[in-house]
């Protein structure tokens, strides 16, 4: 593989640690997306350009459009057809960063592979035709918003990308309203949007004080609206800016391996004090009610906001291959489900199982859950790939005291909804989250692996990252 280079930063003076990020030197810098280092020139530059401008304009334009996610058919969204459209722009862009070639080939290579466990649980199983369509729509309109997401990056502002996108959510969510959003409004459809916006806007500011401020007051909103896992999501952020802005005792930076240790202890202690505060009843009376209800049918307030793990858990043990998409699940799957599910304490003979699980395919209610069933080994394995490159790209930047609060708010989600959100619905954030957390490849790494000897076996290194 390629090894990872550094490149020295542009300010020559140490920033206040106590309100700033730090600048760090040379050799722990992490790598800047091209369009953040450019960007006090760049509008000067488009304006000067018309030709540049209207590049921009159509980047900008294009996210938004994958924002705004209104299906026209098969779940195939005007989104998805410009990123098809503009394919020739964006292809050359996922092999500048760290594992997008990779992601690319290994999300195409689901789709045939999904074919082949069709065929190899016939046996005893029916096909929708129209729900593997679906699947491979989801998994094409994936890779090519991934890639309209990394070339965008590059020529537009990351943070002018990141409130496009959120705006598309926005418009998206009031356009075409999802089953939930007539039940809470401020949740489903407003909270997430409007903190991708909020901090896309403060991305430009190095002040991390400010971003801390504002990331603990979309929480505490969350918190009002019930929105549980949104309200530990921004606390886990605000824990992890907050651990930016200590004083720098050493020169030397943690490695990112160390920095994801630190994160899963900060997710350990959030997910402490978020139980006990819904518990105690300090997020609302009905939020108290729910959480002590799941709690104690499972003993877990994971497990019991979540019994389809259970229902994973059971087919995974009983077809360990995966279906397929489009395999229609037959009476022993769905027996089989149910079964997991009520190991949980979850009473499973209410009708969900079988209009919203196995209603149209298989849903599981969780990324790796949902690529499980619909891809096999390759649906899991992309997932955790993903996931992989998430933190990673969080947690070097982490380390190097250079991750905004939107940085650490999507690695946050790309965690959450591999494990508790389905696949649909998690999509988009996914995207733009792996698009906006991947390392990017420099001059430097492609100098450096042009002059290895051809017999030597690339290796990854990553310079300055606590080697």
């Amino acid at each position: 593989m390629d090894h990872i280079t550094t490149r020295p930063g542009s300010t020559t003076h140490q920033p206040d640690p106590t309100t700033m990020v730090h600048a760090p030197s040379p050799v722990q810098q992490v790598v800047q997306s091209p369009a953040t280092a450019s960007s006090a020139g760049t509008a000067a530059a488009a304006i000067a350009d018309p030709a540049r401008l209207v590049e921009r304009t159509i980047a900008v334009l294009a996210v938004f459009a994958l924002g705004v996610r209104i299906p026209i058919a098969q779940g195939i969204t005007p989104g998805y057809l410009v990123a098809i459209a503009l394919l020739p722009v964006w292809y050359g862009s996922v092999r500048r960063y760290y594992g997008g070639r990779w992601i690319f080939w290994l999300a195409l290579a689901c789709i045939p592979f999904a074919l082949f466990l069709v065929q190899l649980n016939s046996v005893g199983h029916t096909f929708a035709a129209s729900v593997f369509v679906g699947q491979s729509v989801l998994v094409v309109g994936f890779i090519c918003g991934l890639g309209l997401f990394l070339w965008a990056q590059r020529i537009v502002t990351r943070g002018l990308i990141g409130a496009a996108f959120g705006a598309g959510m926005l418009v998206g969510e009031l356009v075409q309203p999802g089953d939930l959003t007539a039940t809470n409004p401020l949740k489903f459809a407003v909270a997430l949007p409007a903190s991708i916006i909020v901090l896309s806007l403060l991305e430009g500011s190095r002040h991390l004080g400010r971003q801390l401020v504002a990331v603990l007051a979309l929480g505490i909103g969350g918190a009002l609206v019930d929105a549980r896992s949104f309200f530990a999501i921004c606390l886990l952020t605000a824990v992890l800016v907050g651990w930016q802005m200590r004083p720098r005792t050493s020169k030397r930076s943690a490695s990112w391996g160390w920095t994801v240790l630190l994160i899963a202890s900060a997710g350990a202690v959030v997910y402490y004090l978020g139980t006990t505060l819904a518990v105690d009843g300090y997020l609302g009376e009905q939020t108290q009610q729910r959480s002590i209800a799941q709690i104690d049918a499972s003993g877990s307030l994971l497990l019991g906001g979540r019994p389809e793990l259970g229902a994973t858990a059971a087919l995974v043990e009983r077809m360990p291959w995966g279906f397929g998409a489009g395999t229609v699940p037959n009476l022993t799957d769905i027996n089989t489900a149910k079964t997991g599910m009520a190991a949980l304490g979850y009473d499973p003979n209410n009708g969900y199982v079988e209009r919203y699980m196995f209603g149209t395919g298989i849903n599981l209610h969780s990324v790796v859950g949902d690529t499980w069933a619909a891809f096999g080994i390759l649906g899991v394995l992309l997932a955790l790939s993903i996931l992989y490159l998430m933190v990673r790209g969080a947690a070097t930047r982490i380390a190097q005291r250079q991750a905004s609060a939107l940085t650490i708010l999507l690695a946050s989600y790309g965690l959450w909804n591999t494990f508790f959100s389905p696949f649909y619905s998690s999509l988009p954030m996914l995207t733009f989250g792996l698009a906006y957390l991947l390392l990017p490849i420099t001059g430097k790494d492609r100098a450096s692996n042009a002059s290895r000897p051809a017999a030597e076996p690339a290796s990854v290194h990553i310079r300055g990252f606590g080697d």
